[in-house]
């Protein structure tokens, strides 16, 4: 019965996957990471052009990077939240900066919605402003 009911595994396209290439998994979550409304332009376009190409050439490795680097670019894009605003603006409100400098930054943090790549970068310059580089 088992035997009348079994499938191969394939691709979302239907191609059968080659061992030490791309495989179904990987597929599918960078299929998923492709739909996701906040990944960048330029990482969909890549993932459209590798699955357009039936993921031709794509490493399980090369598709492990990728997939990870698109995550990051993801979470880099994600709005971020109003506790880490909070906390950014405590660290700012606690830094060296000059007076003006502290109401410019935290007017700009609640001037539009932030993304968490927005944050990380200024929480990166504020570090490096308060370590005096």
């Amino acid at each position: 019965r088992e035997i009348e009911n079994y499938r191969p595994e394939t691709h979302l396209d239907g191609t059968k996957p080659v061992p030490g290439m791309v495989n179904t998994d990987q597929t599918i979550k960078l299929d998923a990471l492709m739909r996701n409304r906040f990944t960048t332009e330029s990482d969909k376009e890549r993932i459209v052009n590798l699955k357009k190409a039936k993921w031709d050439g794509l490493t399980q490795e090369a598709a492990s990077i990728l997939i990870a680097d698109v995550k990051q670019g993801v979470r880099n894009n994600t709005p971020a939240t109003p506790t880490r605003k909070t906390k950014l603006k405590a660290l700012v409100t606690n830094s060296k900066l000059e007076e003006d400098r502290k109401t410019e930054t935290i007017t700009w943090l609640d001037d539009i919605i932030r993304t968490n790549g927005d944050l990380d970068t200024l929480e990166y310059k504020l570090k490096g402003v308060d370590d005096g580089v």
